[in-house]
């Protein structure tokens, strides 16, 4: 838990040294910019949560779920297979196949575990099934399934 700290907090590092920029070049814009510098910053806020959420993904997220929740699960039973995220096409192909979540066309496979019950093996994951609906104006994502297989 240890090391998740230092994760935590060199993510709050990077963030902090990103938004303080970010600050000044929107006090700088707006100051010289009038109007557009209000554009700027509207624009400066969208990307700052686009940048907040990869960084947090790869800096604390991604760390975590590769070795924290591979290490805790191997301490619980030893033959256990851990991976954060498959790309799932065998698994997508046979979802199609027997219509077994007919409307989806976007699927994501995460906290795939691979284990052994008595002699029988078994691969249980997290599928988020989702697709697109659209309006002619609009379009909209439509979750179909969330939860384990």
């Amino acid at each position: 838990m240890e090391k998740l700290n230092v994760l935590k907090k060199r993510f709050y590092v990077v963030l902090g040294i990103i938004l303080i920029i970010e600050l000044f070049l929107a006090i700088f814009l707006i100051g010289n910019s009038g109007i557009d510098g209000v554009f700027y910053f509207m624009f400066m806020i969208i990307f700052s949560v686009a940048i907040f959420v990869i960084i947090y993904n790869e800096m604390v997220k991604k760390p975590f779920k590769m070795e924290f929740v591979g290490k805790i699960l191997k301490e619980h039973k030893s033959n256990i297979e851990y991976t954060y995220k498959i790309d799932g096409e065998d698994y997508k192909g046979i979802i199609k196949k027997f219509k077994l979540i007919p409307s989806a066309t976007s699927f994501k496979f995460r906290d795939v575990i691979d284990d052994e019950i008595e002699g029988v093996s078994y691969r249980s994951m997290d599928l988020h099934a989702t697709h697109t609906q659209s309006t002619g104006k609009s379009s909209t994502t439509v979750t179909d399934f969330k939860g384990k297989v």
